[in-house]
Order: structure tokens, then sequence, then C-alpha cells
């Protein structure tokens, strides 16, 4: 942005660079110092009421800077006789009354298209988080770093096997058969390899319903988390030969392994190692350091130029992480590591020693990171994961404190589907169980030994529709993301929601008056759509309180546009 564009020439008065704002845009929570080569009349800083404000500076304002967070009506208008122009932070204009600025002709401008990347981005995380059932923000795994599946399918691919998915979304990168929902891949399936997220939507996600369309040949390998199956059920189908064989690194209550599984030789157990490898920990090791080192510059960018003090490079460890196992000098070396795991104080008691210094934590899911840790720690700032997850972390309490959280990212993806793929094929041939029987010293006479198992089944430019109840009519999803206007409101009225049908979802990006609420938080009670990602509402900030108890719908507060990145790009446009 050039410094010199817009400054007035010195024969300008400053009351033809005023600035009148009746509400701060969100653009100003991080760019606000941008618009200082202007005079900011600031309306929600005075003491006076608005229209007294308005009244007070009425001969003077030429220019309003306004957001959606404040309609310039008809009646604000009127209140400023002088005014020229209305820019507008936002990409909609719905919220000035257009009709008296044509009248007086007065000139609106908008920011055009620079949140459209970040709305579409939100768009499609709305319609992920509906079809999922993933709901609320502290329940979103941040990062979303687990094992990928990809890694595994393109091994299982190469071996010459079939490969579906189910995801949270089609990937439209592979060519693997997509299935939209769990129960369905399972029924068209001989094998289920988990490889996703523990969140409260995918907590015993394996049931008896999915095992039982997997029928008594499946097998069911877990590298994920172990509650990602409902694991009484799990033993008990087994036992009674009700699922072919299971491969489990994880477990739901670790370190406790069910004991009716130990005498299974169609079961494979493993005690949550599949990523431990020499080479995915030092990868780890670089990634958690490299976290830790861009915090502590950034500390000492941001502070005093003085010297930096030890407590701000001391690195707080409850248990050692696994990758200490090989590399705890990379850290040690680098970093002051307070091991309360070593001190013969209490953890309570050494947590309260340190409250005051200890700004950096690095954990790794074998101690929960809980809400009481973190109150004990009231100068944390950051939590350093060395797992793929952020299930042992209150993301709940770190969000309220503002604390950040990091992890390793896809570090152990590769490991993880080596393993998977391993223990598929341990528990398909009875690998284990064959080196069991051999030493205990014995060898297989005819029909002694159980036989293992193979496979057996072998199972652009986009399309236009001249209206919305068409379109509705052949489509799984309406995105919503165009103006509003007279002709648009309450385009997705009853007839269009009855065209989508029940196992429709709707995920609005635009304006809340689009959709009918009424109807449309009627047709969710009632059934009639599937569900609902909305980040705006047609009475903002009144949201209807009936959506609050639906699990199949996701509730934003009109944010999917803000970003630092669009905000930088807004000011461009509106300076």
């Amino acid at each position: 942005m050039d410094p010199e564009d817009h400054h007035s020439t010195p024969s300008q008065s400053p009351d033809l660079r005023q600035v009148l704002v009746l509400r701060p845009p969100p653009v100003f929570s991080v760019h606000e110092q941008y618009f200082s080569k202007f005079q900011i009349l600031k309306a929600y800083d005075s003491p006076l009421p608005t229209l007294d404000f308005l009244h007070a500076h009425a001969q003077s304002v030429k220019v309003v800077l306004c957001s959606a967070i404040h309609p310039i009506t008809a009646d604000v208008i009127r209140k400023l006789p002088e005014l020229q122009l209305v820019v507008s932070a936002a990409t909609g204009v719905n919220h000035i009354d257009m009709a008296e600025c044509g009248r007086r002709g007065i000139r609106v401008t908008n920011v055009g298209d620079v949140f459209s990347d970040d709305v579409a981005d939100g768009a499609v995380g709305l319609l992920v988080d509906v079809l999922r059932r993933i709901s609320g923000g502290d329940r979103f795994v941040r990062g979303g770093s687990w094992p990928d599946a990809g890694a595994v399918a393109t091994r299982l691919e190469a071996m010459g096997c079939i490969v579906s998915y189910t995801s949270r979304q089609r990937k439209h990168s592979t060519s693997f058969i997509f299935y939209p929902d769990v129960f369905q891949l399972a029924s068209e399936s001989d094998v289920l390899i988990i490889c996703c997220a523990l969140t409260d939507d995918t907590r015993h996600m394996i049931d008896s319903r999915v095992m039982s369309a997997l029928g008594k040949t499946g097998v069911i390998v877990n590298v994920a988390r172990g509650a990602i199956i409902d694991e009484a059920t799990l033993v008990k189908r087994l036992v009674e030969g009700e699922i072919g064989g299971a491969g489990l690194d994880v477990f739901e209550n670790e370190p406790n392994v069910p004991k009716e599984l130990f005498g299974m030789d169609n079961v494979v157990l493993l005690p949550h190692r599949t990523a431990f490898t020499k080479e995915a920990f030092h990868d780890a090791a670089q990634i958690l350091i490299a976290n830790l080192e861009a915090f502590f510059t950034n500390k000492k960018h941001h502070n005093s130029p003085l010297p930096e003090s030890s407590d701000l490079r001391q690195v707080l460890v409850l248990r050692p992480p696994p990758v200490f196992a090989i590399h705890e000098h990379y850290f040690s070396n680098k970093f002051q590591i307070l091991k309360a795991y070593e001190s013969t104080l209490p953890t309570h008691d050494f947590l309260k020693a340190y409250a005051q210094s200890v700004k950096v934590v690095l954990c790794s899911g074998m101690f929960p990171i809980t809400a009481e840790v973190l109150r004990d720690l009231p100068a944390l700032q950051l939590l350093v994961s060395s797992a793929t997850g952020v299930n042992h972390i209150d993301m709940a309490e770190c969000r309220r404190r503002g604390i950040r959280v990091s992890n390793i990212v896809d570090v152990f993806s590769d490991d993880v589907a080596d393993a998977a793929v391993g223990l598929l094929i341990d528990v398909m041939r009875r690998i284990s169980s064959g080196d069991r029987f051999v030493r205990g010293g014995r060898w297989p006479a005819a029909a002694e030994y159980p036989l293992g198992s193979k496979q057996k089944k072998h199972s652009t430019p986009f399309t236009f529709y001249p209206n919305v109840l068409q379109l509705a009519s052949d489509s799984d999803a309406l995105i919503l993301c165009c103006v509003l206007t007279d002709a648009t409101r309450h385009m997705i009225d009853n007839k269009v929601m009855r065209a989508l049908g029940k196992t429709g979802v709707i995920v609005n990006v635009a304006r809340g008056a689009v959709i009918d609420e009424v109807e449309f938080v009627k047709c969710l009670v009632e059934g009639e759509i599937a569900g609902a990602g909305l980040d705006v509402f047609e009475n903002e900030p009144d949201v209807p309180k009936d959506l609050f108890g639906l699990d199949n719908v996701v509730l934003l507060p009109h944010i999917t546009a803000c970003t630092e990145e669009s905000f930088h790009d807004a000011v461009d446009v509106l300076i």
C-alpha cells in the first residue's frame, strides 16, 4: 500500500478527509492503523447518542465507512445532508438503503470479491461439518492432522486390492470408490481400516450396526483411536465369531486391553506403536523444535531488545514424549527443559512452583492437558503436542484463554499406513498366530491350523439449471453465496426445501434472509431437511433457539470471511 496514496493537498481543509464510522468494521480489529491517514469520527466512542453525534457533524461529513454491523438506513442518510460517499467494508450492500442513496446521488462502494476465497473455504467447511455431524468449535480438531487414509489406500491399491473409502467429503484427487457413510462402506467391504480423528461424532462410530454390515468374514484394523470402535461390542462379536478378525494398535481404555482378545489367533494386538520409527521421530523432533523456536523468536522480536531471560526459553514437560527416547538432546541443547516427571514434588506442586514463568508446554497423548493443569499455569501461551491429535488437550479451555496449540501434522502418516497394511496382512494370513504356533514347539498337522483368507469382492464443466427449484431437485446440498436482493429474499422457501428432500443439506454463507428462516427451522425440526451449516441469519444477532439442540446443524457467527489475509486485502480496497 503506497503511503502517499489518498493524501490531501495543503489547500484541502481537514473536514474533506473526515470519515464517519458508526460501528467499527471487523477489518479495524487488525488494520485500524491503516486508516490513520483520515480523520476517523468514531460515533461508537462518543458519549453522545448516535443521532446527536450525526447532528453534531452533519455539515462536515461527506464519507461514511460502514459494515453490515450497523445498517445505513434512510434515517441515518437524512441526518447527513452533505454525504457523498458510502464505503462498505462488506461484500454486499443490503445493509444500505440503496433507494435513498440513489435518490440523493450518493455513491456506494464495497470490497468486491476480496472475501470470496475465504467464504468459499468456510462454505465447504460448513458442508463437511454438517455431513459428518461435527458441530461446534469445541469439537473440531485444530490442524486436522491424523494418519492420512490416502497413504493406506495407495499401499493397498499396489497390492491389487479394490479400495473404497468414506470421508467428510469426496476426494476428487483419487479414483477410489466413495461411500457417503461408514455403514454403506462396511456393507460393500471385506475390511475396514480406521484412520480418522477421535471426536464426539466418531466416538463408537464403528458400532454393532456397522459390524453387522461388515459381516462374519470382515476384518477391522484400527490405527486411529480406540474409542472410535465400540470395544465391548467388538469383543463380543469376535468371541461369538460374528467378525472375521481384528488388527488393533489402539484401545478404548489404554493401557487396559480386553483379556478376551489374548487367546484369539484371529486378532493381532500392538501397544499403540505403529508410528514409532526412527525416521518419524526425527521428523517429529524437527517440527516440534521449529514450533518452539518460532514462539521464542516471536517473543524476542515483539518484546524489548534486551537479552532474553532464561524463563523465555523454558519448556515444561509433564511426561517425556516418545520422541525423547532418541532425540531428547535436540531439545535440551536449545531449551531449558523443566522435567516435572523427574521432580520429587507432586505434579500440582511442581506446576505451582513454575506457575509464573512457564509460557510453553511440550506434551504428548500420554498425559492429558486438562483444564485443571491449564489453570495451574496462568502465564501459559503455547502448547506443543508431539502427537498427531489434540484429543488429550482441553481445547475449550485453551480457546477461552487464547492459548495456541500446535501438533506434528502428518509426520506419522506413512509409518501408520505401513503398519495398518501390515496389521491387515497379519490378521488375514494369521502371521502372528503362526509365529506363536511355531514358538510353542508345534507344527501343523492337517486341518489343525486355521487358514487365512484373501479378498473376495471385486467390486468438469458444472451443470447449469435455470432456477433454484430445478437445482434443488437434482442436488444433495445447496450452498448459498448470492447477493441479497428483492429477487433473492426468501428464495429458499418451502417449495425449494421440499425439492431438496429429507437427505438434503443447506449451507448459507451469503445473507440470512435469502432463506425463509421460519420455514427452514420448521423443516429442520420436523426432519424434512437433513442438516444445515449457517454462517448468517435473517435477524442477526438473533439466532432461532430451536436450532441450538440440533446435532445436524452447525452455527457460526457470520465469520467465514474473517481472515487476516482477507482483511489486509479489504484495507487496500477500502482506502
